[in-house]
This record gives structure tokens, sequence and C-alpha cells, in this order.
């Protein structure tokens, strides 16, 4: 817009990061940081756009002028008289402890990951890949004995949470496999990721295992959902503004769901807060002799 005030012209329209414009050197062009609309990416690289100075209008798309995988460039600008782009980076590294419950401060770093998930027996740890070489979810023994890590697969969680089945068996995550978004069960053990629910947005979804390791709860477009293992019933349970996908918890015995929402758009601090949904009770299946008999 006009330094001295005016009508405005939008330069950038998509999802995810688009941020710190700066001007480049010769004024035909604005740099800023972006994820090129991979919303939620662990990458953000500096792209140009090139602009009509008279207008205020934009040329051509944007194109990407760097980037490097897993890193988040911030604040570019331009120094030496325009000579040098400078700019600042966050470089990821997280590292997942392990310690005893009561002596946490002697706990040890186990392995370089992003939320990690304890297996039922306490002897795995479950992990999403951090660096750039390490994209996915894999497995590692507790200890961080580096041998016996394993992949459990190239999908990485678009929410970043991991849901463990109590049993063990089966990780549920928010993934895209190429072609695919949506909630994919995956064995622990390894093999294919199986697709259950298929979303057409990659909203903050994030699947809960049920006590009893039958059910999966979730909330997508407003609505909170419970979903067989197998993926073959989905029960749409109750219908609100907005639900915060995070904070849904099953109760200890498995027949209610809560979880903080937005009760409508307009949602005063009597309408906002934790909201319980008891479960429909589904009927035992009797065999024939047994209902006829009756």
């Amino acid at each position: 817009m006009p330094h001295l005030g005016g009508p405005s012209q939008r330069l950038t329209q998509s999802a995810g990061m688009n941020a710190y414009p700066t001007w480049g050197p010769n004024g035909e062009s604005v740099y800023n940081i972006s994820d090129g609309g991979q919303n939620r990416s662990e990458t953000w690289g500096i792209w140009r756009i090139a602009v009509d100075r008279k207008t205020a209008r934009r040329k051509e798309a944007a194109t990407e002028v760097f980037v490097r995988n897993g890193s988040k460039f911030l604040h570019p600008k331009f120094v030496a008289g325009g000579k040098n782009l400078t700019y600042a980076a966050m470089e990821p590294k997280t590292d997942i402890w392990v310690g005893e419950s009561d002596a946490l401060e002697k706990g040890t770093i186990a392995v370089r990951g992003l939320n990690p998930v304890l297996s039922p027996d306490g002897q795995t740890i479950y992990f999403v890949g951090e660096r750039p070489d390490q994209q996915g979810v894999f497995a590692i023994n507790r200890s961080g004995d580096k041998s016996s890590l394993r992949k459990i697969t190239d999908l990485k969680p678009l929410s970043r949470e991991l849901s463990l089945s109590p049993d063990g068996q089966l990780l549920a995550l928010l993934g895209h496999d190429g072609r695919r978004l949506g909630i994919f069960l995956t064995p622990t053990a390894g093999g294919a990721a199986r697709l259950v629910d298929e979303f057409a947005t990659s909203d903050a979804v994030v699947p809960v295992w049920s006590p009893d390791g039958n059910w999966l709860a979730y909330t997508v477009d407003k609505q909170l959902i419970r979903m067989a293992r197998d993926g073959r019933l989905r029960e749409p349970l109750a219908t609100v503004y907005r639900w915060q996908g995070r904070t849904i918890r099953w109760s200890p015995d498995g027949k209610h769901l809560a979880g903080f929402a937005d009760k409508s758009p307009s949602a005063t601090n009597e309408m906002s807060g934790v909201y319980v949904c008891p479960l429909p009770i589904r009927p035992e299946k009797r065999s024939r002799r047994t209902a006829k008999s009756r």
C-alpha cells in the first residue's frame, strides 16, 4: 500500500505461513518467508514476488529462492547495498528423555525426535523423526540402544500426535500418503499403514483410543466422532461450533467422552468450556439359538 495511505493490494493468498516481507534491492520485488502453502509445515523457505510498482500488483506467481528441509527461516534482510541477503534460522533439535517417574532429574537422553509414546510394557519408545534424513515414525528401545532403532512408517503425523492402542499393536495418526489425507492405522510390528477415514482438508484431527482399544474418538468438521477399530462403523456423536481436538479424552470406563468446545460463534465464558458426551450403548450380539429360545 502507499506509504502515505491508500488502497492496499494483496500479494499472497494461500494456506499456511506467509510472513516477514522485505523489499528487494531494486524495489521491484518483495521477499518473504513462506511454507509454500503446506499448512503446519516444519520447513519455511525464502520466496520472491515480482511487483509492479505503479499498480502495486503481483506480476507473476511467487517463486522459491532458498529452502533447507527441516529449517525455518526468519527475518530476511538485504545488506551491503543489496548485495547480500541475510536471515535468521531455527534448526530443530529435540531430545527425548527417559527416567523413572519418581526420579526424573536422573533421566537420560534416549534419542533425538518428537512426540514420544511409551509402549504398554514400558520397553519401547515410538516417536516422530525430526531430522531431514529421519522423516516418519520410529521405534527404539527405552535404553536408547541405536541398534534397536527401526522405522514404523514413512507417514509423518500432520497434527504431530501419535496415539498408541492400549494393546500396543497399532498407532493411529493423521497423515498423508501422497494421495490421500486421513486417519491411518499402522502396525507397530511393521507393515503397511491402512487408511480408515479420509478427509478433504488437514484440520488438527487427533485420534484418541478408547480404554478397551475398540474405538477411536476424534473431531472433524465441528463433529465429535467415534469410529470402530476396523473402520467399518463411524458414529457422529455431537456437533458444536468448534471442538478443540487435542482436548478429547475418554472416561476410564469408556462410557463418556469429554473435550473443550465453543458452542457457538459468539461463545461467552458460559458457553465455552468442557462438554461431556455420553456414548450410545451398542447391544451385544446374541447367537441365533439364544435369540430363538427367548
